[in-house]
């Protein structure tokens, strides 16, 4: 959580200002599509994306007439190796699961 939303939380608030005095500029924030399709191997990392991407939706809505644009970019699976092996951090899939998940 403090990586992913109260960083980009404090990076949107603190630029927010300098570009409301220019009335412009665009603001671009990775997030991933687990904020929109919850992944029940990452219930939190899920959520904090969620969160983000209120984050900017709320920030769009409020900065928008002062002619700045807020986007977030909503990152898919990337089918890798790390997927299926079965090591510290991989997400251990078997072969049928893991083509059974990407399917959905």
């Amino acid at each position: 959580m403090n990586v992913n939303v109260r960083s980009t939380m404090h990076i949107v608030s603190m630029a927010v200002p300098f570009m409301k005095q220019q009335s412009s500029g665009s603001i671009s924030i990775m997030s991933s599509s687990q904020g929109q399709s919850p992944d029940p191997v990452s219930p939190i990392s899920s959520m904090a994306h969620s969160m983000i991407q209120m984050l900017v939706k709320c920030t769009a809505l409020e900065v928008a007439y002062h002619g700045i644009r807020i986007n977030a970019v909503a990152a898919g699976i990337v089918n890798s190796n790390a997927r299926t092996k079965h090591h510290v951090g991989s997400v251990g899939l078997s072969a049928q699961q893991n083509e059974a998940f990407l399917d959905h």
